[in-house]
């Protein structure tokens, strides 16, 4: 809302009464402004003068001041003369026996709540130079009946109508481009809206659902005709939120090629929308844009689209198959929620993310039996009560989305199939019984706090295939004692490892580390006091100078990369026959660890008698790092 601001000189320090009317007589420009009656409230039927004479100087009568009326319950009409320009906040407010005014064309500009809470006012005519109607301006006005917005009015702002109980038609002109925040709140009894430009409707900018009128009328009248099948002009280009939301008559609609989004709540709650063709210009299709639209069976989601927002087709309870594009990375959270009819869902490769959710109560899950609950081979959730123990993937599993697993807590071993690529977030977080997981070099991507909480886990195998260790992965994972960072990691996020109070060894084969202060509490602070960091041989110096790494209290040097020579004293024997690596040299009980590159544990064992056999599943030509007692090594197996 904007202010005018004006340097006036009042000719009187005290209002002046003129013909039972109040003023406040300006001498610059000879300007009048109506003002409150310091004595009692204005009552009957007020007929303001366009002039007033005061000591032989006229004056032009220009604005109705602030609070001018405010409160005259009497007050049953008012003239307001060719000569007002504009009335100011609250200028009739509580005019309770005030039926019907009109406002001249001279009117430029009205305050904030000028009509609120005239209860009884029933109908007004604005002038047609107004480009704003104020907030509040007629909210409480609970007999307005129908009104007519000028055209060259703009905007309607916040609140402007709400609570106009009896309000049953509108009519909005081709030149609003905004209503804004709960314009139309509880105008229950609203059952028409006409406009004569769809272009225009089309490209207004509503707050929210119940700024729309539509939201209550549920008709909408093009130029006097009734629509119900929806064509939208070909120079559109944007179907703004909540253009066409909760218009249950709305039967079909032909959205053309100029069309290249569909922004949020679009259509939602269209009840009577059976099937949509959304053409290959659309790229985005925001939030709730069909949320709702219970009748629809069918939709075809085009290659060009890129973007399924939030909610965008929750609760289309008849929708029975959906194709998501190759176009599409990532299913927002809710997508589909509640499709109760939905038994098809074609997912493409290009989907790395489903967010939490997305398929939740679609048909697929109500008709399934008890168990993990897949999609189109992502694991989405489990149907029943919650596994224990042992969970085990299908084979072909290509993603795990957001919180599929969340506080599944007697879980106590994941197996994950060489076919996932994606776990999304949470999707393990909280299953506080969790102690091993191995993650296949298939994945990716590990979403955000995707074990956060899993405070039984000692140890996880991460993938040579991961470039990116997401926030909080393994945040309070407070029995983990050993992690291998992969070699191709260029990122480890805030709070990735932090809260993992028992991690005493970290194994870093990144060979040129990176700046880790781009984030922030990657390690707990006991980590990086207690914690030994083992790097690549060579690399120390450039750790202890490096943002984050340099932090480590401790850090040491992997042995050589070598084949069967003797390191110290140690004398390690790799033999190729089934893997096993044979150490001769070591102290009695002594703890003996043989990890792959990418941190898993292939092998474990105490040394006895000078030689120690481990097996392992470790193939010729690839990487181990040995840990006897406190010393690692790293040795090519052959």
């Amino acid at each position: 809302m904007s202010t005018l601001m004006v340097n006036w000189t009042v000719s009187n320090a005290n209002p002046v009464r003129i013909h039972g009317i109040y003023y406040n007589l300006i001498s610059e420009g000879n300007i009048a402004e109506v003002t409150t009656n310091p004595y009692q409230q204005y009552s009957g039927a007020v007929e303001i003068p366009p002039t007033v004479t005061r000591d032989g100087t006229e004056y032009s009568v220009k604005t109705i001041g602030r609070e001018a009326f405010s409160g005259c319950s009497s007050l049953t009409s008012v003239s307001i003369p060719n000569s007002i320009t504009n009335i100011e906040d609250y200028a009739f407010y509580g005019c309770s026996n005030l039926t019907s005014v009109t406002v001249p064309n001279s009117v430029t500009t009205m305050g904030v709540c000028v009509f609120s809470q005239c209860s009884n006012l029933i109908s007004v005519n604005l002038s047609e130079k107004l480009t704003v109607i104020s907030e509040f301006m007629f909210s409480g006005c609970s007999s307005l009946a129908s009104v007519t917005i000028p055209n060259g009015v703009t905007s309607i702002s916040n609140y402007a109508f709400d609570i106009c109980t009896s309000l049953t038609s509108v009519t909005i002109p081709g030149s609003v481009t905004s209503i804004g925040l709960d314009a139309f709140w509880e105008c229950s009894n609203l059952n028409s809206v006409h406009i004569s430009d769809m272009e225009a409707w089309c490209n207004i900018s509503f707050f929210t659902s119940t700024s729309n009128p539509l939201n209550y009328a549920q008709h909408l009248y093009l130029n006097g005709e009734e629509i119900k099948h929806l064509v939208i002009p070909n120079s559109v280009t944007s179907i703004k939120n909540y253009a066409f939301n909760y218009w249950p008559n709305l039967t079909s609609v032909d959205i053309p090629n100029s069309v290249t989004r569909i922004e949020s709540g679009a259509f939602a709650g269209c009840s009577g929308l059976t099937s949509l063709v959304i053409p290959n210009s659309v790229t985005e299709i925001n939030q709730e844009a069909f949320c709702g639209c219970c009748g629809l069976t069918s939709v075809e989601i085009p290659n060009s689209v890129t973007e399924i927002g939030i909610n965008a087709f929750y609760g289309c309870s008849s929708l029975t198959s959906v194709v998501i594009p190759n176009s599409i990375n990532i299913i927002n959270p809710s997508v589909f929620k509640d499709c109760s009819a939905l038994t098809s869902v074609t997912i493409p490769n290009s989907v790395t993310y489903i967010g939490h959710d997305a398929f939740k109560n679609i048909g697929i899950y109500n008709n399934m039996l008890d168990g993990v609950f897949y999609v189109d081979r992502w694991a989405c959730g489990y149907k029943g009560e919650k596994p224990s123990e042992s969970l085990i993937l299908q084979e072909e599993t290509r993603g795990i989305a957001q919180e599929a697993f969340k506080n599944c807590t007697e879980i106590t071993s994941v197996t994950i199939p060489n076919s996932v690529t994606s776990i999304n977030d949470y999707a393990f977080a909280g299953c506080s019984s969790l102690t091993s997981v191995t993650i296949p070099n298939s994945v990716t991507s590990i979403n955000g706090y995707a074990f956060a909480g899993c405070s039984s886990l000692t140890s996880a195998t991460l993938p040579e295939s991961l470039t990116s260790i997401i926030d909080g992965v393994f945040k309070d994972c407070s029995s983990l004692t050993s992690v291998t960072i992969p070699s191709n990691v260029t990122y480890i996020g805030s709070y990735a490892f932090f809260g993992c109070d028992n991690l005493m060894e970290v194994i870093s084969l990144i060979e040129n580390p990176f700046d880790l202060y781009g984030s922030f509490s990657q390690f707990a602070r006991n980590t990086l006091d207690n914690a030994t960091l083992y790097v690549p041989t060579g690399t120390k110096d450039k750790y202890k100078e490096t943002g984050g790494w340099k932090d480590f209290q401790h850090i040491e040097e992997m042995g050589e990369s070598i084949d069967v020579n003797s390191i110290e004293a140690l004398y390690l024997v790799v033999k190729g026959e089934d893997g096993n690596i044979i150490i001769n040299g070591t102290e009695n009980n002594t703890p003996i660890r043989i990890y792959s590159t990418v941190g898993g544990l292939e092998g474990q064992g105490i040394s006895s008698s000078g030689q120690t056999t481990i097996p392992t599943n470790l193939k010729p030509g690839t990487v181990a790092i040995v840990k006897v007692g406190e010393k690692a090594v790293k040795v090519i197996m052959k």
